[in-house]
């Protein structure tokens, strides 16, 4: 689909087309749901290839994609600007306050660093290993060591959104799940984001390839191996959500927190996600969003430096350009034919640049 009125390049659109059809036909993903969201309108999106599992059927607009860590700013970030708007806690709150029996190395570090992944956590820990449960999990990491002192350092870490969503579980006295879905995707009208979608239920989800973790091909079971060690619902990776759903938590930032049908949250909490949140010496990010010079941040080359966004492990990408008013969205399902996504990234990458043509021709 493509809408002349919204001020996109046609020829550039057809570009981009050309770029994921070329990327599929290589078979850097099994399918591909994408859009162009610009002054609150859907300007052009498109669809191809399938779900990547047995029935092969084709992907559409509906199709349920693995957020991945997408997921980070999607529930868990959102649902914390909306806490924050309720007075219901601070980004300088330590985490000790919510969790006292922490070890005194966790002195000093805030939600803000959690949220900015400048707490000192490492990046990685495979706790799934060990632990199952999501509450075990969360003690596994109250137990880890830093690797900086807080604030001193960017490491971009799962942990921290782990940690966060117990946060938002102690505050709410219910799980990330509900209180997301009541917070942030109800208001948005994002009726079919959720966590551990049913498998054999009526709604269509693209595979997110094969988890070596656990052997087999996943079909509505999160990907990430700690998010699945949890149960499913975690704070850095598990949500589920068609291209549809993704394009109105995306306008509704450019909005500034707000949609066709409500308010989300404030202009001065939506700000929190659109600009950077840390000093730039140590890196770029947002309450939730990677931003410039962060070199996570797949803006491409054309898109100003004033852009935000996130990726997914699966292939799942959000940029927002909030100065030109447009927001992109990339869904794929690049692990079902190879776990070796160098080519993907630079598809990605170029996708986002057309975007960047498309606007600014």
């Amino acid at each position: 689909m493509f809408n002349g009125n919204i001020g996109l390049n046609q020829e550039r659109v057809q570009d981009l087309e050309r770029l994921l059809l070329t990327a599929w036909e290589q078979k850097q993903f099994a399918g591909a749901a994408w859009a162009i969201v610009r002054h609150g309108n859907l300007a052009a999106n498109g669809v191809l290839g399938t779900e990547g599992i047995g029935d092969d059927l084709p992907i559409t607009d509906e199709t349920l994609f693995d957020l991945a860590s997408l997921t980070k700013p999607v529930a868990t970030a959102s649902t914390a600007l909306c806490l924050i708007d309720r007075g219901e806690m601070l980004l300088g709150d330590d985490v000790r306050r919510y969790f006292p029996e922490a070890a005194p190395h966790w002195t000093d570090v805030t939600l803000r660093h959690l949220l900015t992944h400048t707490s000192g956590l490492p990046p990685y820990a495979p706790l799934y290993e060990t632990r199952r449960g999501g509450e075990a999990i969360r003690d596994g990491i109250l137990e880890l060591e830093m690797k900086a002192a807080p604030g001193e350092k960017y490491a971009y870490s799962c942990l921290g959104y782990i940690l966060m969503q117990h946060v938002i579980q102690a505050i709410t006295g219910e799980s990330l799940a509900k209180v997301a879905s009541d917070l942030v995707f109800e208001p948005l009208g994002m009726g079919s984001t959720g966590y551990c979608p049913d498998p054999d239920g009526p709604a269509r989800i693209a595979s997110a390839g094969r988890c070596p973790h656990r052997d087999k091909a996943l079909h509505g079971e999160v990907h990430d191996p700690v998010a699945w060690g949890a149960g499913g619902v975690s704070g850095n990776a598990g949500l589920f959500a068609p291209l549809q759903d993704v394009c109105k938590f995306g306008a509704a930032l450019l909005d500034r927190g707000a949609s066709s049908i409500g308010r989300v949250f404030s202009p001065a909490a939506a700000n929190l996600m659109l600009t950077n949140q840390i000093d730039p010496a140590v890196g770029g990010h947002s309450i939730g969003l990677f931003t410039f010079p962060n070199l996570m941040l797949p803006r491409g080359d054309l898109l100003p430096r004033s852009s935000v966004g996130h990726t997914g492990f699966t292939g799942t990408s959000l940029v927002l350009a909030p100065e030109l008013d447009c927001g992109a969205v990339l869904l794929t399902n690049c692990l079902v034919h190879s776990s070796d996504k160098g080519a993907f990234f630079r598809t990605r990458r170029r996708f986002h640049t057309l975007v960047g043509a498309a606007i600014g021709a």
